[in-house]
């Protein structure tokens, strides 16, 4: 049995649901947004802010070309948002659980309207932050790389080494990045 455990956030431990975000952007008046938003990876603007390489204003501004006039930053940031569903809190429990045992790290392509939006205020469920659950955490957009990348898969390794030597890794099912990374 493994000493540490290594999750992906959506799809493992956050319930995800693109139809959801798919269908609010379309609401405000965006055409196709299935070419832009998938299930594990993203493209263009929303790939750019998972990956770090653009500011979240930068982002609103790229999105905003493909919106009608009048849309505001928090209209963008909410349908964005609708791709999470909700975090049940036994998942909540079980992790806390686990980490009683064993190390729990955390790997997610993520952008820092979510991160710091609903996946902060899902975590807060049992009055803790996400923090306290993970002895670790990494995330694309502070890595400025995004799995399955393996210098992501380093950025772990790296402030615990000696921990995740011996982890093993937990991705969303169905998701193109489900082999054991190499690090």
């Amino acid at each position: 049995m493994p000493r540490n455990l290594l999750f992906d956030l959506g799809g493992v431990i956050m319930d995800i649901r693109r139809d959801d975000c798919l269908e609010a952007f379309r609401s405000l008046g965006m055409e196709h947004p299935e070419n832009l938003i998938g299930e594990y990876v993203q493209n263009g603007p929303f790939g750019q802010l998972e990956s770090g390489e653009i500011s979240v204003a930068q982002f609103h501004d790229a999105i905003r070309t493909q919106l009608p006039e009048g849309v505001t930053d928090q209209q963008i940031d909410r349908a964005f948002c609708a791709f999470i569903t909700g975090l049940p809190q036994p998942r909540l429990a079980a992790l806390r659980h686990l980490r009683k045992r064993r190390g729990v790290y955390l790997l997610s392509n993520t952008n820092p309207i979510m991160w710091r939006g609903v996946i902060a205020e899902e975590f807060l469920k049992e009055g803790l932050r996400r923090e306290d659950y993970f002895d670790g955490i990494v995330t694309s957009f502070e890595a400025k790389c995004m799995k399955p990348d393996e210098r992501i898969f380093r950025r772990v390794e790296q402030p615990h080494a000696s921990d995740t030597k011996r982890c093993s890794w937990r991705p969303e099912p169905n998701s193109p990045i489900c082999s054991q990374p190499k690090a």
